[in-house]
Order: C-alpha cells, then structure tokens, then sequence
C-alpha cells in the first residue's frame, strides 16, 4: 500500500520523469553516430517473424526496408530485411539489441558481460551509419508467413525446407501423426504446385506412398503439421526433381522420432536441463522424459535412442554404469553432452578421436612458471583472478554446414555464447570439428581478457564422434543459453534428429 500510495502522491513528478525519458531518447538518438540498423534473414521467416514480434512487443519502431542494401558481405532486400531508426522514444534499448560491446569501465563480471540480441538469434544485422535511411511503410504487426494456410494434396511427396526454423516442430508434429519422414542429405530444387523451389540440406520428405495412413489422411496430417508450426509445405507434383537428387535417392535418409531421456536432479545444472526441456516441450512439442539421476539405475535403456547431458555431477555414470553407458552407444545411441558435460564425457573414453580438454587453459599450453610462483595478497585475488575468468561473451564461429549438425544454416557465420573456461582442441578426424571460432579475432561482444581472446582463436564450439554403432557429439557451449539464444538451438536439434546418420570418415 505505501507503494501505492507513494505513486499517487508523487505522480505528477513520474510522469515529468517519463517524458522527459522518452525526449532524452530522441535527442540522444539523433545525436548517436548511427543512424539505425537494418536486419532479416532471407532464408528463415520464422526467425525474422519471432525478431520481429520481440521487437514489436517492446514498442520498438520498425519500418519495411525500402530498397535493396549490400553493405559489407551482407544483401538485404525489401520483403525479408528491416529497418530499426535510431532516433525513436525506445533508442536506447533499441540500440541495446544491436550493438557489440567491446569496452567496459571494470572487468569482473557477475554474470554476462553483453546481451546484444541480434547476435543471439544469429540474425544477420548491420549498421546504417549515413545518408537517408531507406524507410519503407512503418510496421506495426508481424507479417504473416506466405504459403502456411493451405497444403495442395500430392500423391508423391510432401516438402519441408530445414532452414526455416519452424521445420523441426513441423517434423514433430508429422512424426507424433505417425508419418515417415526422410531428410535430404545433398540440395536439391523439387518441382511442386508452386513452382520449382529449392531445398537445403536436412529438408524433409514426406513419400506418400510409403506410409501407413491413405493418402487422404497424409494429407490431412501434413496440413496439420504446417498449422502447428506454421511453416510453408509444398507438394511435389513428380519424383524427378529440375536440379540436384530425385526424391527417393539414395541421398534421402530416414528420420527417428527420437526418443529422448534426460536426467535431472540434485547435482545436475538444473539452469540447462529446464532451457533444453523448455525448448522441446513448449516450442517443439516434443514429450521427453525426465529421470532423477539417483533413478538412474532403473532405466530401460532400450526405450530410449538419446541421451542429453548437461553441466554438474555426473558420478550416477561410473563404473557398471559408465560401461553400460558404453555399450548403449556402440549398440546405435546417440550421446549429447553440453559444457562440462562434454569434457566429462571426452574425459571418460567417450570420444575415441577428441582429447580432454584443459581448464582455464588449453590442455598443451606451456606452464607460466614466474606467473604460478608470484606471491599476492589474499586480498586481491579477486581483482587478478576475476579478469581471467570467461563469464559470458559473443564469439564468431565458423559453421560446416555440410555436416548434419550444421544443416540448415545457410551462413558459414554463426555467433555463440560462451561461459566457461574449458578449452578443447579440433578432433583428430578433419571432418568432425562441426563449429569452430575462427583464427582471426573471433570476439563479437562482451568483455574478455587479452590473454584468453588469444586462446580462444580457433577454439572448437562443436564436435562430433562416433563410439562403435552410436554418436557422441560434444556442444562445448550452450547452444540454449537462459531460453533465448535461438540462432545455436538448430545444432541441438540437428543432433536430436540426424545425430544417428554422423559418419567419421
């Protein structure tokens, strides 16, 4: 109540506080050296749709882009790209979303040092820095997606692109009807009721002919499916495809419904286990199953094909139970292990061609003997050490986007989270460093010390293997970070979905 009352009382002077907020902003905005941004991703409108709902819900303004931009490396065009002014009542947090932080009054973090939101989404972005921004018609709702609202029947196939990232829920939602479904492991340009379309790699088959359920039913399954994710599905009108692979090639593999296990429970990170879950039980709608890791002993590890390991204490898994771990991934499971999970599971013989990783340090650094022998005042233990330690920042990677766990993308570029100090080095097999930070300067954003920016050139993000039958990939980072890093969930669901399909060459 003495808040109540205290705003009542005090009104007049908080709403002077607020317009003179929002004047500031303007001000400051048309005084900022940047002059806006402009953003999309020409090959997934479920990103741009959810960028823009974000955005939009925080009253943010956007406005069509109006006319083709290439700047740099990037092209946007008008109907898949944006504009966010800078001068606008929101300036500040609007620039918030975009900008890249690289200089900080202090460098001891609680937590994250950056939260620049375009990065986290892997939404291609860049800065409008002169000249006449090019304002189209300003927006004020999200765009509908062209082509969900009806689905042409087909007594061939039905196609789904990967690179949308509406496609996995849409893949689960046919998989929970009890369709088949095939990814396809080479591009290809089907001819379909609307016209020839292209198809990245990972993109879904439906065959009607093939399936259990009459082609009326398929159908009605497939609509279904497009509704619930609201992603474009076409129908092919014949086999032959205009350019690449024909359906039914040898190129198009099946697809598990996987079916997933993850332990939780006293011990485990449950900040990881719940933004995995999260992920899959609200956006994906896929049902997991959830064991306490004391239960552990209990499982049928035949009703399940993955496991997923996140960060904590993971002793449950050791002696009968670390070789009966084993022996479920050579017989054909699929091992995800995030963060320190990965170094447990690279420290555990899990990985026949990828080290243990060093921590702090790159596991073949050479020892700093002054450094270590330097004596210092308790006291300033966390002015020295806290600058060492990597607490959250935006690192550029580089993607394969030939691999499975990299189908999808259409962009090499790909911004991750890191938050640890583990440090791992490329596999032994050339072809199974799935992401790695580049080799020139990988920061984007956030505070980092000079000495750890030089070791993380090069630093694996993502690795694969394989342990007999099965597959142990390794997400050195957090591809799911607080629920909100979208642009790194592809290579968790990949792996989910494709994961049993990893070869070492």
């Amino acid at each position: 109540m003495a808040t109540v009352r205290a705003g009542i009382e005090n009104r007049e002077t908080l709403q002077q506080y607020q317009r003179d907020f929002v004047a500031s902003a303007i001000t400051e905005g048309q005084a900022y050296d940047i002059s806006g941004w402009v953003f999309g991703y020409p090959n997934d409108a479920t990103l741009n749709r959810e960028f823009l709902d974000l955005l939009l819900r925080h009253r943010i303004e956007i406005y069509e882009l109006a006319s083709t931009q290439s700047i740099g490396d990037l092209t946007f065009t008008p109907g898949s790209a944006w504009v966010v002014p800078a001068s606008q009542p929101m300036y500040r947090l609007a620039r918030s979303v975009f900008e890249r932080t690289d200089t900080f009054p202090d460098s001891v973090f609680y937590d994250a040092s950056t939260w620049t939101l375009s990065l986290a989404y892997g939404m291609p972005s860049t800065e409008l820095r002169s000249g006449r921004l090019p304002l189209g018609a300003q927006l004020t709702e999200v765009p509908a997606l062209v082509g969900t609202n009806s689905v042409e029947q087909s007594f061939v196939a039905y196609l789904m692109d990967w690179s949308n990232s509406g496609a996995p829920r849409g893949l689960q939602a046919m998989q929970a009807a009890g369709l088949r479904a095939e990814a396809a492991f080479v591009p290809f340009t089907a001819r379909t009721t609307d016209g020839d379309v292209s198809f990245t790699r990972g993109s879904i088959s439906i065959p009607v002919s093939t399936q259990e359920l009459s082609p009326a039913e398929v159908h009605e399954a497939v609509q279904n499916a497009g509704r619930v994710a609201d992603v474009p599905i076409f129908s092919a009108v014949t086999g032959r495809s205009a350019e690449g692979i024909d359906l039914g090639s040898g190129d198009f593999r099946p697809v598990r419904a996987p079916r997933v296990l993850i332990p939780m429970g006293e011990g485990v990170s449950s900040y990881e286990a719940g933004q995995l879950w999260h992920l899959l039980d609200q956006r994906i709608g896929m049902p997991v199953t959830k064991v306490d890791v004391t239960d552990l002993g209990r499982v049928d590890w035949a009703d399940y094909d993955v496991l997923v390991l996140v960060s904590g204490n993971l002793s449950a898994f050791s002696g009968d139970e670390l070789e009966q771990l084993k022996s479920w991934i050579r017989d054909g499971g699929t091992l995800i292990g995030q963060r320190s999970a990965a170094a447990w599971a690279a420290r555990n013989e899990l990985t026949p061609n990828i080290d243990p990783p060093g921590v702090a340090r790159p596991a073949d650094e050479e020892d700093d003997d002054e450094a270590a022998a330097a004596r210092r005042d308790y006291a300033d233990a966390r002015s020295f050490e806290g600058p060492q330690a990597i607490g959250g920042s935006i690192w550029q990677a580089d993607v394969d986007v030939t691999h499975p766990l990299g189908f999808g993308y259409q962009r090499r570029f790909l911004p991750v989270w890191r938050d640890h100090s583990f440090f791992f080095a490329p596999s032994k097999n050339a072809y199974s460093t799935v992401v790695k930070l580049v080799d020139d300067d990988p920061h984007l954003s956030g505070y980092i010390s000079d000495r750890n920016r030089e070791r993380l050139r090069g630093s694996p993000s993502v690795l694969a293997d394989r342990l007999g039958g099965g597959t142990v990939v390794l997400l050195v980072d957090n591809t799911n970070f607080r629920g909100y890093w979208r642009g790194t969930n592809r290579l968790f669901l990949n792996a989910l979905f494709f994961g049993d399909h990893i070869r070492i060459p």
